[in-house]
């Protein structure tokens, strides 16, 4: 999604870049560390001609010299990736440059600011906290529709009740971030949580830029936590090692005490703790790397680690690491390692079976996709077709969900009778009729003027208005034109696939598809809260919270669940160590029988 000018993805004001310019006003501006794919779509918009929000300037292998006139005394702008008129703009604050300059050369990077000095940041006051506190749990009581469909009223007063009392004293910005994070996670919603996309400078900066993540990948076998890849000096920190404890805390606390503040649809606590793994994407961020440096605070960003490996114990000691230095090292050192979403895409035959990796369905966003993933499906549907290959896996393990038109255009390759698909019957609900006036200063969404601010003759009931009932024929792509797949096919799922990942193995099966194979995903049977998402800033500590406006919600008795597997096949500690993958295994061998 895309919000122009001076909001977009962010909502604080950006600070000043003072940063060179000559006297004979031309600026050359360069950016770093662009992915290869988009070079040639990189462009620039700003306020002050020669640049304008609404038109791009393209830049050439990553440069563009502009000259502005003598008399501009503050320059906003930013960058952009515009294919065709389609753009994706940076997902931080607008940058600034303010005249007289010295140099005449700006060097950014993509969709990154300088890291803030958080030691710097003054603690937020009690009377502004309780005044962001007040817009919070009015969206909290008054407009998510699910805030009861998993919690009583109890349990969010509690909760609730908790945050105010923690209100009565001021607090840093990550301490609040953490306390908000808590009640969230209470109304058991994927889709409701203190955000880790839309911030502005300052708690990105928090959050995301500080060198205070682990320097390794790693998996949770219940209490334990396994090393996967490797980004350190360390030679001991190698895959099937057991972390035991982080600068002297059990990880078995660690995990405990994390799991509070993680979102998830309801009882799918695999899907809570697998969000508290470290996969290293640049592309995702992962609930450990936020969450772990404010509940447990570094001292110097150095971790202390026990280790144990073949029974022997090991202390080690290790820099913490930036996130993206981290995939950098991580996708230099493993050739396997995606640095990017378009690597989540792959397309192989193995032994007489198509295997269609799919480990993403994001088109939006600052590292969205940029293949064609349309005529990708087709290359693919149109190679199995000419190689009379009638047996496909398709592995969605690691996809977390994205944009609804990926999975249809995937579906409309699949075998299955639509004339005969019986689907679970669900409908829409808002809690609200009139969108409170007391929150729309604050939140930001799709459209200049959003359908839910005033819901026009919705069907109430017991204080629940029912705003939509889908139409069957929305829910079932039609069949592609050609290479519809004739053969079996199976479905690799795991605890990651929330979202859209969630409905693609929920429809798979209802639509009776093909057999699943692997482990319970998330999401939730009884449907989610996920139709129309709305960006809450609160005000004072500059905080966004995603807030969904409207649920869906099954209208027969479902049970408190993600999909669960036709075969259902755990990854071992021993199988993970030894990179041994026992579903895709165990799908080849029922394609094989």
């Amino acid at each position: 999604m895309i919000f122009k000018k001076t909001f977009v993805f962010s909502l604080l004001v950006g600070v000043l870049a003072k940063i060179g310019f000559s006297q004979d006003n031309s600026i050359t501006f360069q950016v770093d560390d662009v992915p290869e794919a988009s070079m040639d779509v990189l462009g620039i918009r700003g306020s002050v001609a020669p640049l304008s929000w609404e038109k791009t300037l393209f830049l050439d292998n990553a440069k563009i010299t502009l000259d502005f006139l003598a008399d501009v005394k503050t320059v906003e702008y930013k960058y952009v990736w515009d294919r065709d008129g389609d753009i994706a703009w940076e997902g931080i604050d607008n940058r600034t440059l303010t005249f007289p300059l010295g140099e005449s050369t700006i060097t950014d990077i993509w969709n990154k600011e300088k890291p803030v000095d958080i030691i710097s940041l003054d603690a937020i006051s009690s009377e502004n906290l309780m005044k962001d506190y007040a817009l919070l749990e009015e969206m909290v009581l008054q407009v998510h529709p699910g805030t009861y469909r998993y919690a009583s009223k109890e349990d969010i007063k509690a909760e609730l009740q908790a945050l105010k009392a923690k209100f009565k004293k001021s607090r840093s910005i990550g301490g609040a971030y953490l306390a908000m994070s808590k009640v969230t996670a209470v109304i058991q919603c994927d889709h409701t949580k203190v955000g880790f996309n839309n911030q502005g400078r300052i708690v990105n900066s928090i959050i995301h830029e500080q060198e205070d993540k682990l320097p390794f990948t790693f998996k949770w076998f219940d209490d334990r936590m396994i090393v996967g890849l490797n980004a350190s000096s360390k030679n001991l920190l190698k895959r099937g090692t057991e972390v035991m404890k982080i600068n002297g805390i059990p990880v078995s606390k660690i995990k405990s005490e994390l799991m509070s503040y993680v979102a998830a649809d309801g009882a799918t606590d695999k899907n809570r703790i697998a969000k508290l793994e470290v996969d290293g994407f640049d592309f995702r961020y992962n609930a450990f790397d936020v969450f772990f440096p404010l509940k447990f605070r570094l001292k110097n960003n150095q971790f202390n680690i026990l280790l144990k490996h073949d029974e022997k114990e090991y202390k080690v000691d290790v820099p913490g690491m930036h996130r993206e230095q981290r995939a950098k090292i991580l996708a230099e050192r493993y050739p396997e390692f995606p640095y990017h979403r378009d690597d989540t895409w792959v397309f192989e035959i193995k032994d007489g079976v198509g295997v269609l990796t799919l480990n993403s369905f994001g088109l939006s966003g600052w590292k969205a996709m940029t293949i064609d993933y349309k005529e990708f499906l087709a290359t693919a549907f149109v190679n199995l077709k000419k190689r009379n290959i009638r047996k496909l896996i398709i592995d969605i393990r690691k996809n977390a969900g994205g944009l609804d038109e990926m999975k249809n255009e995937l579906f409309s390759y699949l075998p299955f009778d639509r004339e005969k698909v019986e689907l679970f019957p669900r409908e829409g609900r808002t809690r609200f009729l009139l969108f409170p006036e007391i929150l729309k200063p604050h939140i930001k969404t799709w459209g200049e003027n959003p359908w839910f601010y005033n819901l026009k003759n919705p069907d109430a009931r017991d204080g629940v208005y029912y705003v939509f009932e889908e139409k069957r024929e929305n829910r079932i792509p039609k069949p592609a034109k050609e290479a519809v797949f004739e053969g079996e096919v199976l479905l690799l799922t795991a605890p990651t696939n929330t979202s859209l990942a969630f409905y693609t193995a929920r429809d798979f099966k209802q639509f009776a598809i093909g057999k699943i194979v692997g482990e319970e995903t998330g999401g939730n049977q009884r449907e989610i809260n996920g139709g129309q998402i709305v960006f809450l800033t609160l005000p004072n500590s500059g905080i966004e919270i995603d807030f969904p406006v409207m649920g869906a919600f099954a209208k027969k008795e479902m049970p408190n669940s993600g999909v669960v597997p036709d075969y259902l096949v755990k990854t071992t500690a021993s199988d993970f160590a030894s990179d041994k993958d026992a579903q895709m295994q165990k799908a080849m061998e029922l394609l094989n029988d």
